[in-house]
């Protein structure tokens, strides 16, 4: 059996992934670009670690 989204349920999709990404982007503008690459190599170590 194969399920696929509505248009109304895709839409509400990608506004759930815009409404996640800005609130990235508000939360990492806090932090300076020495914080951010520290940031973004603990989440890919922890990413690793998980597979």
């Amino acid at each position: 059996m194969a399920l696929t989204a509505t248009e109304k349920g895709k839409q509400v999709v990608e506004e759930q992934v815009a409404g996640y990404r800005a609130a990235c982007q508000m939360m990492l503008r806090s932090l300076d670009p020495i914080e951010r690459n520290e940031l973004i190599r603990l989440t890919e170590k922890i990413a690793d670690n998980e597979t």
